[in-house]
């Protein structure tokens, strides 16, 4: 009998060892590859913004414009991508779609999706302006009275 318990209680320290290992290389990571996108995004908003600088100091206010036009597009394409997916099952002590998704940043979408479908994109433009966020658009102002019983998970 005292065989058996002691290659039960071995087998189970090894078992908690795995799990405890794995769960730490999931959270590390995890917020290895949450901080890696973050200092991208900031080197990308750094470029862009920059180079919108340039083009308003120079006084090219149209390719100012289309710049901000298409980043407008991109912005909204990104938050409906961000919303559908879901990070790992590890990241759960860190992600809430309460915090990302609350009303008042659906409303900032609305308001993104309100001024899209006022000024469209012309035709000649270079930006995201396929179908889907079209959908987009449609959907955040089909639905922007009930901005706060949204179901941005649908």
């Amino acid at each position: 009998m005292k065989k058996f318990l002691k290659l039960f209680l071995f087998i189970a320290i090894i078992l908690l060892i795995i799990f405890a290992a794995f769960y730490y290389g999931g959270y590390v990571g995890f917020h290895q590859g949450w901080y890696y996108a973050d200092v991208q995004n900031t080197f990308n908003e750094a470029g862009v913004n920059t180079e919108l600088l340039y083009r308003l100091r120079d006084e090219q206010i149209d390719a100012a414009k289309k710049l901000m036009e298409a980043r407008l597009n991109n912005s909204i394409a990104n938050h409906w991508f961000q919303k559908n997916k879901r990070p790992s099952f590890l990241s759960f002590r860190f992600y809430d779609d309460k915090d990302l998704f609350d009303e008042a940043a659906v409303g900032l979408i609305i308001r993104a999706c309100k001024y899209r479908k006022k000024y469209p994109l012309e035709k000649n433009q270079i930006a995201i302006e396929d179908e889907n966020v079209k959908k987009v658009i449609n959907y955040y102002l089909k639905n922007s009275e009930n901005v706060g019983t949204l179901n941005i998970n649908k």
